[in-house]
């Protein structure tokens, strides 16, 4: 059995094979144009960008990744993208017609809960209990 000093060293040995195949340390910061930050620091050197040294077509490209899909595409792509595309109703409805129009004044739920705004209304004190005599 080996010693306990030795068991110490393979262990710190096999912790370091692992970190140093697992870890990769990025020296160089490449820009996410998707995330937008929070705040910036002014002080931070990947984040300094001289304005003058700007590549138009990243520029363009962050400026398209930012825009509703609306505006990139002119139809929806999909079934799904169709929910909410198009606004407006495929027929009109008549809101005087009675027939398709009805809606409904109050309802259970609406009784309750009016009962219980004009409880609210009163502005009852609360109970502190009974006051003692002396």
């Amino acid at each position: 059995m080996p010693s306990d000093s030795l068991s110490k060293t393979l262990a710190q040995r096999e912790l370091y094979k692992k970190l140093e195949n697992n870890y990769k340390i990025v020296e160089s910061y490449r820009p996410n144009p998707k995330i937008a930050h929070v705040t910036t620091k002014f002080y931070a050197r990947h984040e300094f960008v001289d304005l003058t040294k700007v590549d138009e077509e990243l520029m363009n490209h962050i400026y398209y990744l930012r825009k509703d899909l609306k505006e990139k595409v002119s139809k929806p792509d999909s079934v799904n993208h169709s929910y909410g595309w198009y606004i407006e109703p495929l027929v009109k409805i008549d809101r005087s017609d009675r027939r398709y129009f009805c809606p409904r004044v109050s309802s259970e739920n609406t009784k309750i809960m009016e009962s219980l705004a004009e409880n609210r209304a009163l502005k009852l004190e609360k109970f502190t209990g009974i006051p003692f005599k002396l």
